[in-house]
């Protein structure tokens, strides 16, 4: 008798979730606006400064096999840095080719040394276009934890920026 109620119960919450899914198909939005226009005869270079000596994370799980490092910046899951060489107070400079009309997202992690567990630890991105800021975010964590999180500037065709700058800054307890 309990097998045929589990049977009965996986088949209501598997036909729920497909007809749920069947349903909602057509509202489907793409996180990717194929639309929007390429600025490639514009120039951008990303800036990520902090304010601490940036170290691979000991306590990082690694599944990929690569060799960990203090920051990684990744643009449409491509990285386009990686390094254990960012210094506090050092700029580190990335031309960053592709960004189109709108929202661009980069994501970043950038992990303290271990030694640093009661400080703040502070990173700064910028995104440049010859020497103007188009946008400028600083993210924060405390207690030593990792500074992660998603830099989203918005820019418009005309070359200014859209709106302000969206961001989700990263909840560490």
């Amino acid at each position: 008798m309990r097998l045929v109620l589990v049977l009965i119960l996986w088949a209501a919450i598997i036909g729920g979730v497909t007809l749920y899914m069947e349903h909602r198909g057509g509202r489907a939005v793409s996180a990717v606006s194929l639309s929007a226009p390429e600025l490639a005869d514009r120039h951008f270079i990303l800036e990520v400064t902090a304010t601490f000596d940036a170290e691979p994370d000991p306590f990082a799980l690694r599944t990929d096999g690569s060799a960990g490092a203090g920051i990684v910046v990744r643009r449409g899951g491509e990285e386009i840095l990686r390094s254990d060489t960012l210094r506090a107070g050092e700029p580190v400079t990335v031309p960053v080719e592709g960004l189109r009309a709108g929202v661009n997202e980069f994501v970043f992690e950038a992990a303290p040394p271990s030694g640093e567990v009661g400080r703040a630890a502070g990173l700064r991105l910028r995104l440049l276009e010859g020497l103007s800021v188009v946008a400028d975010r600083t993210y924060w964590a405390e207690g030593g934890a990792v500074v992660a999180g998603t830099f989203r500037p918005e820019l418009a065709a005309s070359g200014a920026v859209a709106n302000e700058i969206s961001g989700k800054e990263a909840d560490h307890e």
